[in-house]
């Protein structure tokens, strides 16, 4: 029985007490489901995906390998994998099309794809990555689920497809870190590289991974170079690039033809409370300020007098 339809989310109930959800998001696809059964089941993967347990699922066995929360297992194009869940299975899934492993997994640490074999295992359990990894597949799933048309949008597909990539690509290194002996004396290539890209992405769809590989380096060498010469994270310009966009929207923008929402994960970010409070550490005021058009100067005294009002 279909619960819910439209161009970008399906959801369906299977016949045994549980529920699954699919987000397809062009290049990425989000699977999420839970269920109250054991089960033993057999398939032949289509896409390459990450495979992780979430909620208050109980391990289980992949492939013959066991299983539980904190770890990453990876599922090759066509590979063969079996499944034993034992009465409580929760998990989630993010797929990806076959040509991001020569692109955007195949920059990481200047590692090449062949870290990426079926089967292949990572922890990163109680890591930043890991947690940012969880925070981003539920906020993504939780629109998803409630707002079915906030992915109708080509721009904010691609760009929540770009978070994705991110967050798992931020788990499969388990914090090693390779040397990039290519990179010596190229700095500034390296650099006007990284600008290049960042400053073109006008579609909001690049990602650490991607950026990287325009800048043909490793992630630890484009952290450094960035680090050296513009005193921020890679990831932090990127950010910083798309809040200038989000601005010029806003600040352009009638108050009733977007909302701050709208602007911001169409422009790649999807983590809404981090993006807000940078976007009021840069200009001064929150997105919602700006799109209202309250002048800075209005907005700081607006709420001087809102606490001498509370004071009183």
């Amino acid at each position: 029985m279909r619960l819910a339809t439209t161009s970008m989310v399906v959801r369906e109930a299977p016949i045994f007490n549980g529920w699954h959800a699919k987000i397809d998001l062009g290049r990425v696809k989000l699977n999420s489901a839970e269920y109250s059964a054991s089960l033993s089941t057999r398939s032949t993967v289509r896409w390459p995906r990450f495979f992780f347990l979430s909620g208050c699922g109980r391990p289980a066995q992949v492939s013959g390998r066991d299983f539980d929360h904190g770890m990453i297992n990876y599922m090759a194009e066509h590979g063969d994998v079996s499944m034993v869940s034992h009465r409580h299975m929760a998990w989630t899934s993010i797929e990806f099309a076959p040509d991001l492993l020569t692109t955007d997994f195949m920059a990481l640490d200047g590692r090449s794809d062949s870290m990426l074999d079926h089967g292949a295992m990572f922890v990163p359990a109680g890591t930043v990555a890991w947690n940012r990894l969880k925070d981003v597949c539920q906020t993504t799933l939780r629109l998803g689920m409630t707002d079915a048309t906030g992915f109708d949008a080509d721009a904010a597909a691609a760009a929540a497809a770009g978070v994705l990539i991110d967050a798992v690509a931020g788990c499969l290194t388990n914090g090693i870190q390779e040397a990039d002996r290519a990179a010596i004396g190229r700095h500034h290539v390296i650099l006007r590289r990284m600008i290049d890209a960042i400053e073109g992405d006008h579609r909001a769809h690049l990602t650490m991974a991607s950026a990287c590989h325009a800048a043909n380096v490793s992630a630890r060498t484009l952290h450094e170079v960035a680090m050296n010469y513009l005193g921020t994270p890679p990831a932090r310009y990127l950010r910083n690039h798309r809040l200038r966009v989000v601005y010029e929207t806003l600040r352009d923008a009638a108050p009733d033809t977007t909302t701050v929402a709208v602007a911001l994960t169409r422009n790649g970010l999807w983590e809404l409370e981090r993006a807000v409070s940078a976007y009021l550490g840069i200009f001064g005021q929150s997105p919602s300020d700006t799109l209202n058009k309250l002048p800075r100067t209005a907005v700081g005294e607006k709420r001087a007098g809102g606490l001498q009002q509370k004071r009183a």
